[in-house]
């Protein structure tokens, strides 16, 4: 992305995202490394700064990829409807942050071998598919470990890799979604650094 808007969000939606919780799987973030927080930190003056500004602003729009994986044979997968579904909840969300996402394309990633998706297979996946300069969601059956741990979604902060990858029923909640996209434009979890409260 040419430009990534951090703290900004976190300021604006604080109040609309603190009822954004995971409904039956955890997030499967890793908590910002040292080097992400001192850039957040440095970012904060001049965000702050823009926050005054940012009802005059026109609305920014974010191009978003959206890899569908299906089995093999073409079948499985969320559908283009509930897809538009729920990025219009997501644009509910972060409206007030003068911003607005769409489907750039659908990208339909027919191989069984990523339909219930393994944290260990996202590299290969990744040089296989991804869009450079593109936010790249993948919608998986399922997002697991694979040790039996199993997450509605996950995201990299800045300085990670332009991927999220969300597991379709959670796509479909009305909060994984936006929550997943906030970590990747550097929102904490609104409960906290960790997946395990502040």
């Amino acid at each position: 992305m040419a430009t990534r808007i951090t703290t900004m969000i976190f300021l604006v939606l604080a109040s609309s995202l603190t009822t954004m919780g995971q409904e039956r799987l955890s997030c499967g973030t890793t908590p910002p490394t040292r080097a992400q927080k001192a850039m957040l930190e440095q970012q904060f003056t001049l965000e702050k700064s823009l926050l005054s500004r940012i009802a005059n602003r026109n609305v920014t729009e974010i191009a978003i990829v959206a890899h569908i994986i299906r089995r093999d044979n073409g079948t499985g997968g969320i559908t283009e409807s509930e897809l538009n579904e729920a990025l219009d909840n997501v644009n509910a969300f972060y409206s007030n942050a003068n911003l607005s996402f769409f489907y750039i394309t659908f990208n339909y990633i027919d191989e069984t071998q990523y339909f219930d998706f393994i944290t260990s297979d996202e590299g290969e996946m990744r040089s296989k598919y991804n869009y450079d300069g593109m936010m790249n969601v993948y919608f998986a059956n399922s997002v697991g470990d694979g040790e039996g741990g199993f997450f509605c979604g996950y995201a990299y902060f800045p300085g990670g890799p332009d991927v999220i990858l969300m597991d379709n029923g959670c796509t479909m909640n009305g909060s994984t979604y936006p929550h997943e996209i906030g970590h990747f434009f550097s929102l904490y979890h609104t409960h906290g650094t960790t997946n395990n409260g502040t």
